[in-house]
């Protein structure tokens, strides 16, 4: 038994209802503790050995804590440091100034985000007035060359993608968090990635601004690009080419935009879900509630997962989430109706008609093309996926022989 304090590295404690999360924000490491497991872990940053914390804590619920595992669950999340460790790397870090702090302060001020709502509701007025130029699927054939059209929609849609993480990460930054954007590759495609340290180091009310930050940037960015097209359009109230581009432009933001509402796939609002709910892992519990239901009505018991280390937020949590699950379906299903499987059927239609002109006419060689393009695509896709594939089988066969 430890008799002498154990040393911390420096944690934070955020109070969420009858929990408490607690966590170590350099790392990212959280956990969420009752409030007498949270009372227990004070006692020992604050200095009592983890004899006297036991003894307390007899003393004030009337039950023993296993201290020794209490102790080695804290030394797995890495909240306790070795003697010869300090706490200085880290108070180093958070103590400089947040960069574009100011500038996330205004975007996110009361007067900013009523300037969002007026711009939302005059671009509602401007489609109930002129639907023409609300987004649709045809809008994204702004030109007869279906290469340009791919070529815009993969390269176009860049500096909104940045924007809708940015908006996160600056979001984030408001709060004093030292979050940051970063740029990566899933497979050959570059996507954005949103890194925001501490979030849950803030209050719970203080976090939804911070998730529903890149779905703000994408109702601006489609309101803006609807607007835009509006004060290009000529005479007969057509768009011109930059307006069609505009078009063309906002019409992927807001496929993207319903995604958001696919909760299974862990978008923004999923997050905004779960932290109400108070659910740390909602999807989680969400989908081993239906499957558990789902092997009880065929009668296999020994296909249900234990439910009983859930708590009764977890169980009322996933009760209302499963439903959820269904209806992700359903929004997923519609955006591919209504959106893909429309400019799908556009292209194959465009790229026939293309073909079936002649060598002679420019549409042709454009189809062709387009044709190649996506071949080369699919072949690099082909060859990355299984260069990704054998350096996970190098790095599991690595483990092993170290493990061995």
């Amino acid at each position: 038994m430890q008799e002498v304090p154990l040393k911390f590295h420096p944690l934070s404690f955020v109070d969420e209802r009858d929990e408490v999360i607690v966590g170590r924000p350099d790392i990212d490491s959280f956990v969420v503790l009752e409030r007498d497991g949270a009372s227990a872990l004070r006692k020992l940053v604050a200095g009592s050995t983890a004899v006297e914390t036991a003894e307390w804590y007899e003393r004030e619920y009337g039950q023993n804590l296993d201290i020794g595992d209490f102790v080695e669950t804290l030394r797995e999340l890495s909240f306790l440091r070795d003697a010869d460790e300090t706490g200085e790397h880290y108070r180093h870090r958070r103590s400089g100034p947040i960069r574009f702090r100011v500038l996330a302060s205004w975007l996110f001020s009361w007067p900013m985000l009523a300037a969002y709502a007026l711009i939302a509701l005059v671009w509602l007025v401007m489609i109930i007035a002129y639907p023409e130029f609300a987004p649709r699927p045809h809008q994204m054939f702004f030109t007869d060359s279906i290469v340009a059209v791919e070529l815009v929609a993969m390269f176009g849609q860049l500096p909104f993608l940045f924007g809708h993480e940015a908006f996160h990460a600056l979001a984030g930054r408001r709060l004093g968090l030292p979050s940051r954007l970063g740029i990566s590759t899933r497979l050959y495609f570059i996507v954005f990635e949103t890194h925001m340290q501490g979030l849950l180091t803030v209050e719970r009310r203080k976090r939804y601004m911070c998730y529903f930050a890149g779905m703000l940037f994408d109702v601006i960015a489609i309101c803006l690009l609807g607007m835009l097209s509006y004060l290009l359009r000529d005479s007969d109230g057509v768009a011109g080419m930059a307006g069609l581009l505009a078009l063309a432009l906002a019409f992927p933001i807001v496929t993207r935009f319903f995604y958001q509402f696919v909760l299974f796939l862990r978008t923004d609002l999923y997050y905004v879900v779960a932290s109400m709910l108070g659910c740390q892992d909602l999807d989680g519990i969400g989908r081993a509630f239906l499957k558990n239901h789902f092997w009880w009505a065929l009668r296999r018991p020994e296909k249900i997962v234990d439910e009983t280390q859930w708590t009764d937020r977890d169980r009322r949590a996933a009760i209302w989430y499963a439903p959820v699950l269904a209806v992700g379906v359903v929004v997923l299903l519609g955006i591919w109706i209504l959106a893909m499987v429309p400019v799908a059927l556009q292209m194959v239609s465009l790229v026939a008609e293309g073909l079936s002109s002649g060598a002679n006419d420019p549409l042709f060689w454009d189809r062709v093309a387009f044709l190649a393009l996506n071949f080369f695509q699919i072949v690099l896709l082909i060859v990355v996926s299984r260069r990704s594939r054998a350096k996970q089988r190098s790095a599991a066969h690595l483990t092993e022989a170290n493990n061995d």
